[in-house]
């Protein structure tokens, strides 16, 4: 699992106005980056904001790729809590994976 939050806002968008859409080679993905969440055996920010968060209760896992400790269970009264990381701009992103049980705890 990887969790990654951008923020934009007039000084952090691409120059490029909507008329005429960025090309791939015009994105910077480091432009707007608040943090960047590998799960990597932490919940350490890797964007070298310095934003990181702090596990509560829950526990390492394997990943979607099968490797071990590089994501997070959760088992309903778990969470990862960061500070206010998010600036109060007009657009935000969050882009998380996750894979969920039913009330069975069935895989869905």
């Amino acid at each position: 699992m990887s969790l990654s939050i951008c923020s934009c806002s007039n000084k952090t968008q691409n120059k490029n106005s909507t008329d005429n859409p960025a090309s791939s080679s015009d994105l910077d993905l480091n432009v707007g980056l608040v943090g960047w969440y590998p799960f990597n055996g932490n919940a350490s920010d890797a964007s070298g904001n310095g934003n990181d968060c702090t596990v509560k209760g829950a526990s390492l896992t394997t990943d979607r790729y099968d490797v071990e400790n590089h994501a997070y269970k959760f088992d309903g009264d778990d969470w990862i809590e960061s500070k206010n990381i998010v600036p109060a701009y007009n657009v935000s992103s969050f882009l998380a994976w996750f894979k969920a049980t039913d009330v069975r705890g069935n895989n869905t």
